[in-house]
């Protein structure tokens, strides 16, 4: 089940980093809810967030620490930890927002499928420096 829980999340990074915001529907239920830091309810709405990123050159996730915490027939409750970079060079100015987050979420098992259902985002620091 971690190999399943990986290649979720790993996906998730990637369609954000890539910009490919609409692939995220292959990965999140449509009733999705990201909590945490900020609340969002419903796939769709969280995926129209997504637009703020566009104010970021590039976004570059690195996910480690993948650990199922429980699985019942429906449910699986997981975590993974990210070091989220968000680069912008504004005037010939290089910056990097950087963020250590853990996520923490649960997938749902529909028929042959498994997706994310929720997602809590938790994060744990930040920092901002010129490049």
């Amino acid at each position: 089940m971690e190999k399943i829980y990986q290649d979720i999340a790993t996906r998730y990074a990637y369609f954000i980093d890539t910009k490919a915001f609409e692939k995220l529907n292959e990965i999140l239920w449509e009733n999705f809810s990201m909590t945490g830091v900020f609340e969002l309810h419903g796939a769709e709405n969280f995926i129209a967030s997504l637009d703020q990123l566009n104010q970021f050159d590039a976004t570059l996730h690195r996910l480690s620490n993948f650990y199922i915490h429980k699985i019942n027939n429906e449910f699986i409750n997981a975590s993974c930890y990210c070091v989220a970079s968000h680069i912008t060079n504004e005037n010939s100015k290089s910056a990097n927002l950087e963020m250590g987050i853990i996520y923490a979420d649960i997938l749902e098992k529909r028929e042959d499928k498994i997706k994310i259902l929720e997602r809590n985002f938790k994060l744990v620091w930040q920092e901002q420096r010129k490049l």
